[in-house]
């Protein structure tokens, strides 16, 4: 799936317009959802910092009906997850986990399963890399790209490849223009609302419809539309746009979501049609129901 300089570092997410490209090639098919097209360690994230106050404040009610889990079981599975980000997940979904429907093991192992192939969680702190260094890959997974240059001079939605080789700003406002309210090219949106946070939330419309939902239930002073860096800078805030993904692209729509629901089933919600990277998920999945249950 084009790792370490060829696109994104982990599978792409929701290709449904969640965090995935997707079977459309151009990270938009089906409906709004949350990500781009896999993870990244952040390296070529070319935005700037924000100046707001970037902590967030969490101010609801702890619902008792919940599933709980521990930075040890965490670590048991994701033996690079760093003591401080274990402690905060198993925080954050020990107190807030129940608000984005996780109260079951089930649910809590296809969470884990689903951000692990998204972020690999060595890092919470996750942007999705476009950085391709091989430009035959992009027309693979973005319709908008080509290896015919006069296709390209003659088509204006259709961009030539190479142009594009280690230039993943360019890549991210071709790839995800003009679709879920990102602007055209220039715009420079796609860059902008590319993937970030645990799930690899993306596209403007999701970073809206997140801000809304966290403003109501949490802090009315983040926003995320206008500095969508803190969504990849703040670990908490990676941490709950990908809860928040969880619960509105699988919990919302996958009625009921129990022992009969599949890995590929969450994987379609998350990631699209396509579902990239379904045996990594799987095999996440597996380890993770082997070693950790509802404390």
């Amino acid at each position: 799936d084009g790792s370490s300089g060829d696109g994104s570092s982990g599978d792409g997410s929701s290709g449904d317009g969640s965090s995935g490209d997707g079977s459309s090639g151009d990270g938009s098919s089906g409906d709004d959802s949350s990500g781009g097209g896999g993870s990244s360690d952040g390296s070529d994230n070319e935005n700037e910092d924000s100046e707001i106050d970037t902590e967030p404040v969490l101010e609801e009610e702890i619902d008792d009906d919940d599933c709980d889990t521990s930075k040890e079981d965490l670590q048991k599975v994701f033996p690079n997850m760093s003591d401080s980000n274990a402690e905060l997940l198993a925080h954050l979904i020990n107190e807030k986990g129940a608000d984005f429907g996780i109260d079951s093991d089930i649910d809590l192992w296809h969470f884990l399963s689903q951000a692990a192939a998204e972020s690999g969680f060595e890092s919470l702190n996750v942007m999705e890399s476009l950085n391709y260094s091989t430009a035959s890959l992009l027309p693979k997974r973005y319709s908008k790209f080509t290896m015919d240059s006069i296709a390209a001079s003659q088509d204006s939605d259709l961009y030539y490849a190479p142009d594009y080789v280690g230039n993943p700003t360019g890549v991210a406002n071709v790839a995800y223009c003009c679709v879920f309210s990102n602007g055209d090219v220039a715009s420079g949106d796609g860059n902008k609302y590319r993937g970030k946070g645990l799930m690899q939330l993306t596209w403007k419309s999701n970073y809206i419809a997140f801000k809304n939902f966290y403003n109501e239930h949490f802090d009315p002073d983040i926003d995320p539309v206008t500095y969508p860096e803190i969504i990849a800078s703040n670990d908490t805030l990676a941490i709950l746009s990908g809860l928040w993904v969880y619960k509105t692209k699988v919990v919302d729509r996958i009625t009921p979501l129990d022992s009969t629901t599949t890995v590929k089933d969450v994987t379609i919600k998350i990631n699209g049609k396509s579902a990239l990277g379904l045996d990594k998920r799987e095999n996440y999945f597996q380890k993770v129901k082997d070693s950790i249950n509802c404390l």
